[in-house]
């Protein structure tokens, strides 16, 4: 062994020494080829490289001789090395390297066939790992104090036999991770905690980690990302010291910097050999008769014992401290008994390969995952514990941008024979991932139903596939989950030696999904092997017509865990749905099975319930989207009855005004009776509009907002002339002045809502302008689109507040470039071609008054790229007015899409109304004071301000104006209430960001701070 090592070096010694010689000579060797003179080339670099190698008088023989001497020396040590590498297992440990990176350096969703609706897909696993997101909280799911306690007294039970002892201990915790309810799978507070901090956090004295997780989210895919990266590194290490050192001697020799590429990342380090193991293979093992006797490591020398030597290696390098040792699903092993015993055994493994002195330089790593039900920190409480997240949007969004252009590159890559991508083809092929990942992500941004699914990285996967395979992710949420399940029921895990179902019994399958989830979502609880035996007998029973025998209702189950990945075993004898929507989408289709009358009572008795929201939604949208008009007809009379129910909390909560909505909301707007929509919608306004009684509270008021935002978004892309049911009640309250609450009501959820409404389908903005327009009295100052003109014909609508106009006037702002202010900005910038002397005598006014005039409005998103560049504009406005008084606006305007409204009208008349004969301050005095008698709202403010800016050196006209507002404040009228909101946004000058404050329902308190967003200056 002595001898191999110390070959070893002096092999390892000459490579470095031959490439330094070869280098200076290759140099050399190049520069008299191509005629180059060696006067950049160090001096002192040759003297002491090729100088000394050819001493001036020496022999060719003596030159040949010490060159033929160092080769046959690298030879013999080469050899020597080879032949220990061998004998010692290094050759082995090579290999498995190597097979632990490429097993691992690809990510395959496992059991899609190339010939199921799914494609199957193969891409490189580090270019779309998401790097999630853990809390390192001690998880709040651990059993508490007094579970604990009734546990170990089950398991030092000696008059129960092994099966009861495991029903009684199922029992127990199917009962406590039950009542944890939907909290079972959420971890704390989100932190950003990713994979490289844990291990950069486990130490000599902390060597090992737990990940827990929910299924689906990552655990094992991690697994695999950390194993892949430190097999990449450990691979290159062996010459990893010798590199550095070329390295180094390289860019002293060239004056220039040689960088080598890491496959570790920082956090990681240091690089070791990583062990993979799946712990359900050891419990396998053990769980065989005469075999409790088999320890953890002798499960790993068999595990190994395939390639010679390599164990052994293994086992040595665990003894250095030079592994990082995955451990991957404790939760796997079935029985609590066997589950211990793998656990401790385990414990002792870790413990014996552990470092004894806690400042050790050198020690193995260890990290166990495990998902949440089932998990019991005791044998390894020491460990450090993380809980991983849900997905971010971030990391959806970051997922999508690398899986989508990945995929599209494995499947013209696979197109062609696996013949290498030309750039031309790559291009092409990331451009059509960008497109493919543009339709999911707003799929996602529109349907929270659909974003429901995403935020687990399995299900995420999922969609991705199904939409790359040719299928449109629909709108409606009902929709979906048909394409998700029936997807998953046809071609899940089809892999060769797997169960699958055959056509004829998918429809038993889902019948029996149904049973499970309806009694599941009946008692909020897991369940244990045996209920599942249960429920799927009596489900087959009545598919069949008769009893089944019990070998094949265990074959079934075994048949749909394994073959749909819907129904799966959540951890330690727990059974659940994938994932929770799922499970509501089964116990909506186990209702659509129960005869009307049932279903009528099951809805009486269960729409107050906020577990039975989900499932009712489903029932109602699936009944909608029926082609027969009696199950449409069906699907409004449900709704009817959950309008209709009410219970002794809902005259604050209106939880089921709500639940009617939202159905609404999931249903074709054309499907559900028109009176009902109306009925609903109305009761609606009237809530929000009433804000000192039922309209008060605030948490009603967010869910109100929540689902008509919805229900816009879900109307009809198109509409003829007939308005669809929503609008057509919208549209009648804001015109409805004799309703003055629910006028109120309808308005102020614009006002509240109009940031969105821009989003919303064509329609909404088309039917709901018009009214809107005249609510707020500026019919006469906008120019608005031709289909728009037509409505304000046909249109009749009178506010019948002050507080109605206010909100109208809101709402119209906060729309920017698709409504008035964008109609204004495009006559703005026809104006400044046709007359761009009006424009240059605007900024000669600003110049005067020390004060910038522009009818350009800052950009409606602070993250829009004019932003920066209107605020740019703005602050050295001064010099760019000296410089090209003309050219200023221009500036403004392009960096803008939306015009100040309605000061961008009031320029226009101002600047139109000048003349050469009387000084222009007097003219705007007179036009503004003009403007204020007419008693707009719109206009007071606006024409207040700049009489001020005007008048500031005029103390005289200044008394004057103060005094106009104190009589208007002694009055009451209008006018009291428009003066009163002057001085209101007066004193708020410096809120001028609340323009971002999308919770505009205090309005209600600041009714006129609709000028806010134009108070920069």
């Amino acid at each position: 062994m002595m001898g191999y090592v110390i070959a070893r070096r002096i092999f390892k010694a000459l490579v470095v020494c031959l490439t330094l010689l070869a280098i200076p000579l290759v140099i050399a060797l190049i520069q008299v080829v191509a005629g180059l003179q060696s006067k950049d080339f160090p001096a002192d670099f040759y003297s002491t490289t090729l100088g000394w190698f050819f001493l001036p008088g020496a022999s060719l023989t003596g030159t040949l001789g010490i060159t033929g001497a160092l080769i046959f020396l690298l030879l013999l040590t080469g050899i020597i090395t080879a032949i220990g590498e061998r004998r010692n297992g290094g050759v082995a440990l090579k290999n498995y390297l190597r097979d632990v990176s490429d097993k691992n350096s690809d990510l395959k969703p496992v059991g899609f066939s190339q010939q199921s609706a799914l494609i199957s897909v193969s891409v490189p696993l580090d270019e779309i790992f998401i790097h999630l997101h853990a809390t390192t909280d001690r998880p709040r799911f651990d059993l508490p104090t007094e579970q604990l306690k009734h546990l170990e007294e089950l398991r030092k039970r000696k008059d129960l036999t092994l099966e009861q002892r495991e029903a009684e201990i199922q029992a127990l915790r199917v009962v406590w991770y039950s009542q944890m309810g939907s909290g079972l799978f959420a971890g704390g507070q989100a932190e950003n905690i990713d994979v490289e901090y844990m291990v950069e956090q486990l130490t000599a004295k902390q060597p090992g980690a737990v990940i827990l997780g929910s299924p689906g989210s990552g655990k094992s895919t991690t697994m695999r990302w950390l194993a892949y990266h430190m097999a990449e590194a450990a691979r290159h290490r062996r010459w990893q010291r010798e590199l550095h050192i070329l390295a180094r001697l390289l860019k002293w020799a060239t004056l220039g910097s040689v960088t080598l590429k890491s496959a570790l990342p920082e956090r990681m380090a240091p690089t070791q050999i990583p062990i993979l193991m799946r712990i359900s293979d050891y419990a396998k093992v053990l769980s065989k008769e005469d075999s409790e006797r088999v320890t953890f490591e002798d499960f790993f020398k068999q595990h190994y014992m395939k390639t010679p030597l390599l164990a052994e290696r293994l086992l040595a390098e665990l003894l250095k401290g030079r592994c990082l040792l995955l451990l991957d699903g404790l939760d796997e092993v079935n029985s609590d008994e066997l589950r211990r015993l793998v656990a401790e055994q385990m414990s002792d493994f870790v413990a014996h390969y552990a470092p004894e002195n806690g400042n050790a330089r050198r020690f193995n790593r260890f990290i166990i995952t495990s998902r949440i039900v089932g998990y019991e920190g005791g044998t390894f409480a020491n460990y450090a514990h993380y809980t991983l997240q849900d997905l971010s949007d971030k990391q959806i969004e970051q997922f999508l941008d690398d899986w989508c252009p990945a995929v599209e590159r494995y499947q013209q890559t696979f197109a062609q024979g696996m013949k290498k991508l030309t750039p031309q083809q790559t291009e092409q092929a990331n451009q059509e991932g960008r497109e493919q990942k543009e339709r999911l992500w707003g799929a996602l941004q529109h349907n929270p139903g659909i974003k429901r699914l995403a935020v687990n990285p399995l299900m995420l996967t999922i969609l991705a596939l199904i939409q790359r395979s040719g299928k449109t992710l629909p709108h409606r949420r009902i929709e979906l989950y048909q394409i998700v399940t029936r997807t998953l029921l046809d071609n899940w895990n089809q892999e060769k030696g797997r169960r699958v179902f055959p056509t004829e019994e998918i429809p038993l399958a889902e019948n029996m999904l149904s049973y499970l989830a309806y009694e599941m979502h009946s008692n909020d609880r897991l369940l244990t092997e045996a209920k599942v035996k249960e429920i799927s007998g009596k489900a087959m029973e009545d598919f069949f017509k008769q009893k089944p025998a019990e070998q094949r209702i265990e074959n079934f189950i075994n048949t749909l865990r394994s073959s749909s990945g819907l129904f799966i075993e959540t951890g330690q004898g727990f059974f659940s749905f994938m994932h929770r929507t799922f499970q509501e989408y089964f116990a909506a289709q186990y209702l659509l099975s129960l005869p009307p009358d049932r279903l009528e009572q099951v809805i009486q008795t269960r729409s107050h319930k906020a577990i039975w929201r989900e499932p009712l939604l489903l029932l109602v949208a699936y009944k909608s989207i029926q082609s027969s008009r009696e199950q449409q007809q069906h699907a409004s009379d449900l709704i009817q009855i959950i309008l209709e129910t009410s219970d002794e909390y809902d005259e604050f909560l209106q939880r089921n005004l709500l639940l009617a909505a939202n159905c609404a909301v999931d249903c074709s707007a054309w499907s559900i009776r028109h009176d009902l929509q109306r009925r609903i919608t109305n009761r609606i306004f009237d809530i929000y509009g009433d804000n000192l009684e039922t309209g008060r509270y605030t948490a009603l008021q967010q869910e109100i907002e929540r689902t008509m935002l919805l229900w816009l978004k879900g109307q009809p892309l198109e509409s003829d002339d007939a308005k669809p049911p929503l609008l057509d009640a919208w549209y009648d309250a804001l015109c409805d002045a004799n309703q003055s609450v629910r006028q109120e009501g309808a308005v102020h959820l614009l006002a509240t809502l109009a940031p969105d409404l821009p989003d919303c389908p064509k329609p909404v903005l088309s039917i709901l302008l018009p009214p809107l327009l005249q609510l707020a009295e500026v019919v006469e100052m906008t120019s608005p689109p031709e289909y728009i003109r037509k409505q304000l014909v046909q249109t009749k609508a009178q506010p019948a507040t002050l507080r109605i106009t206010d909100y109208a006037i809101v709402t119209l702002r906060l729309l920017d470039d698709v409504g008035p202010a964008g109609w204004l900005h495009k006559e703005w910038v026809q104006w400044n071609a046709e007359k761009p002397a009006l424009l240059e005598q605007l900024t000669q006014h600003a110049l005067e008054l020390d004060y910038l005039l522009t009818p350009a409005a800052l950009p409606a998103n602070y993250r829009d790229p004019n932003w920066d560049k209107q605020n740019e504009i703005s602050k050295e406005w001064k010099k760019r007015a000296q410089r090209n008084p003309r050219e200023l606006q221009a500036q403004l305007l392009k960096a803008s899409t939306a015009a100040r409204f309605p000061q961008a009208w009031l320029f226009k008349k101002l600047l139109l109304a000048e003349t050469q004969n009387i000084p222009w301050r007097n003219t705007w005095n007179a036009v503004l004071r003009g403007e204020m008698a007419q008693g707009k709202s719109v206009m007071y403010q606006a024409c207040l301000d700049l009489r001020l800016l005007l008048n500031k050196d005029n103390e005289q006209e200044r008394k004057a104006i103060a005094a106009e507002l104190q009589n208007a404040l002694s009055l009451r009228d209008m006018k009291q209430a428009q003066a009163l909101s002057y001085i209101i946004n007066r004193d708020l000058r410096d809120l001028r960001y609340l323009r971002y404050l999308r919770d505009l329902r205090y309005l209600r308190y600041l009714r006129d701070l609709r000028d806010l967003r134009y108070l920069l200056d």
